[in-house]
């Protein structure tokens, strides 16, 4: 609720200032204490008094005489840090506001209605007395939205969203609609069953709906976050997250939800190739964590792997993987194959192909019980595509990408595979055809449907090496210089340096041999990449152990560190080729 206070500036000059005040709790006893950081109990004692007054005087015949509440003001945090202080009497009467506000709008108003507040809870006593003095239970009373959520739960969002919507004109209670509102809207994100503009709006309406309840539109956030996490999309995640420490403090969320908060940040961070603020994100998760709570504790594992595993840090990488791959398979959990799939990612990224198809193929089975997201299903099956293509499954790989397409390929990771698949089966007549009609178009390199920066990076790699072999140079330098800067655009340094080794392997004329190292200068990639080298080479010893506290061992080998070392020990001058090849083939960073 948006209100206007009197205040004094930090030189005693009296101003107004608008704060929103959010009302998470409310209890017509002692049982929370009464919340309203950073400012004083007077101030909460004072607006207890006017409420409970209003409703004594209301209400004769119900001897309301205690009153406890939790209250939370981002604004307020805000204006505390720039030294304004609010005036008591004036801040007590707008939290008296802000409480009678949530008393009504509990038992049914809303703010379009004509009545103040104040004049519906009067007209609803039987209303205002179920809500706030009968004992109740916050569990669904429907038995066929109940069986929505197990099916929800069991990943079949089809026919948990088909359920929902037939049951939701019989339900009777507002607890039960309530539910049922944010289950519809999950189970539309995973099924991915609208496009982004109508889930934009709905969205929108609901969290503008719930503004003034951040208890309820926190769920709807977190849920809109992982959606996009989930399409690989780089900023709609953060901006989401930054949407909503700016309109709520983090005070607002439980322990659990602040878990859950720290987790999404983590993944949002890795998202956009920042592996040490993601690390430090999935840190404060793991202390937020209860001992006791298995299932989110594999979920951080889950997600830390591939920290470790885009920074060669292999072994513990697997270390993470098995820890989780062992919870949740003990737990029954259907998320049990996700966690196989980033082993595989660590056996391919060690160019341990076989090893890694094998364990895709295993859980086939498995994946195929759940109902996976489009954009799942299609990430599986690109995996499965790639270690087919590195084993020259071609075949194989044709059918997995069939598979990959038929669910969608927005942001290009099956065209890539696709263009993989064609040079390593040395077809450059169609893989310069494919490349051309799908990788250089202005609309895929940038804006609403561009491709993803790490496609269109190995994209214009891939093409690079081909025109290298064909002795086509000049194309070349141009393709692998693009990739330069998709690469360094999207932060992936690592790979950066790994494909400017790629001009020594064949035999380029030193003019344009120059040029490309020029473009490299000019984009700062050496001391990019040193600067990357000396950050996350401690990423084993900072942050393993905060995530597996049970292993003791230090991890003194680091992979990354020996590329560096063993770049920095390349003789350009020599005409031996092989030592370049050699170090790109050392591992597998498409």
């Amino acid at each position: 609720m948006k209100t206007m206070i009197n205040a004094k500036s930090f030189n005693g000059s009296p101003i107004k200032c608008k704060v929103e005040l959010n009302v998470l709790k409310l209890s017509f006893s002692d049982r929370y204490s009464n919340e309203i950081n950073p400012l004083s109990k007077q101030v909460c004692s004072q607006a207890s008094f006017l409420l409970l007054d209003k409703l004594s005087k209301t209400f004769e015949d119900m001897q309301i005489s205690d009153l406890s509440f939790v209250v939370v003001s981002k604004d307020l945090e805000q204006i505390s840090l720039l030294r304004i202080t609010p005036d008591a009497d004036s801040l007590s009467f707008a939290i008296y506001e802000a409480l009678l506000a949530f008393i009504a709008t509990e038992i049914g108003y809303r703010n379009d209605m004509e009545e103040t507040p104040l004049t519906y809870i009067e007209k609803n006593k039987a209303g205002f007395f179920s809500a706030f003095f009968e004992e109740r239970k916050q569990e669904i009373s429907n038995s066929s939205l109940i069986r929505a959520y197990e099916l929800f739960r069991s990943r079949d969002y089809i026919e948990a969203l088909n359920l929902t919507i037939s049951v939701y004109a019989a339900l009777d209670n507002a607890f039960d609609i309530q539910e049922a509102d944010y289950l519809i809207f999950i189970l539309k994100l995973k099924s991915q069953s609208i496009n982004d503009e109508a889930l934009n709006a709905e969205f929108q309406s609901k969290t503008e709906e719930l503004k003034e309840r951040p208890d309820l539109a926190k769920r709807y956030c977190f849920a809109y976050i992982n959606y996009w996490e989930d399409k690989r999309d780089f900023s709609m995640p953060r901006k989401l997250i930054r949407r909503f420490t700016d309109q709520y403090p983090l005070s607002v969320l439980s322990p659990e939800e602040r878990f859950t908060y720290h987790h999404l940040s983590g993944r949002a961070e890795y998202q956009r190739g920042d592996f040490l603020a993601a690390l430090e994100q999935f840190s404060k998760a793991m202390s937020n964590l209860e001992p006791t709570n298995e299932e989110s504790y594999a979920k951080i594992l889950n997600s830390s792997v591939n920290c470790f595993t885009d920074n060669l840090f292999f072994e513990e990488a697997e270390a993470l993987v098995n820890k989780a791959k062992e919870i949740r398979e003990r737990l029954m959990l259907p998320e049990s194959f996700e966690t196989i799939s980033c082993l595989a990612g660590i056996k391919a990224k060690s160019t341990k192909y076989q090893e890694a198809y094998d364990i895709l193929k295993s859980i086939i089975p498995e994946v195929e019980k759940y109902q996976l997201t489009p954009s799942d299903e299609n990430r599986f099956n690109n995996y499965l595509a790639k270690n087919a293509i590195d084993l020259e499954l071609y075949d194989e790989a044709e059918e997995h990408l069939k598979a990959a397409e038929s669910f969608g390929d927005l942001k290009g990771f099956s065209k890539k595979l696709r263009l993989y698949s064609l040079f390593k089966r040395n077809d450059f007549i169609k893989m310069q055809e494919f490349f051309h009609e799908h990788f250089t178009l202005p609309e895929k390199r940038s804006g609403d449907k561009a491709y993803d920066l790490f496609v269109l990076a190995w994209a214009y790699a891939i093409a690079a090496e081909a025109a290298f072999i064909q002795e086509e140079y000049q194309h070349g330098i141009l393709y692998l210089s693009d990739a330069l800067s998709f690469f360094l655009q999207d932060k992936y340094i690592l790979e950066a340096r790994y494909i400017a080794l790629l001009p020594y392997q064949y035999d380029l004329p030193p003019e344009l041999l120059t040029i490309f190292l020029q473009n490299c200068e000019e984009q700062e990639l050496y001391e990019a990449f040193d600067e990357y080298v000396d950050k996350h080479n401690g990423i084993a010893n900072t942050y393993y152990h905060r995530l597996n506290p049970d292993d003791e061992r230090k991890f003194e080998h680091s992979r990354l560190q020996d590329m560096a070392n063993a770049i920095e020990a390349l003789d350009y001058e020599s005409e031996d080729k092989a030592q370049f090849k050699q170090i790109r083939q050392s591992v597998n960073l498409m």
